[in-house]
């Protein structure tokens, strides 16, 4: 019964998803795409300038990367103390 109610709904509506379906995936991934290019860079970034800080080339820089990635991605516009 599960099977047959989905695929109700989608066979009634078949024609428009697949118009639009390639538009879909080209603007789901291109935000995806982006964000991960973007914490990438930040993650590179934080490594690259924690290791000119503090002058040593360890883990310690790229869990401090890993960190200001993060810091990255949950930034939701507001700064809370």
């Amino acid at each position: 019964m599960y099977f047959l109610f989905f695929h109700g709904v989608f066979a009634r509506n078949n024609t428009r998803h697949k118009k639009n379906a390639l538009t879909n995936v080209c603007v789901m991934s291109t935000g995806q795409t982006a964000l991960f290019a973007a914490v990438g860079g930040v993650f590179a970034s934080g490594t690259a300038v924690s290791s000119a800080i503090r002058g040593k080339d360890d883990m310690w820089n790229q869990a401090i990367g890993a960190c200001a990635a993060g810091v990255f991605v949950a930034y939701d516009g507001e700064i809370v103390w």
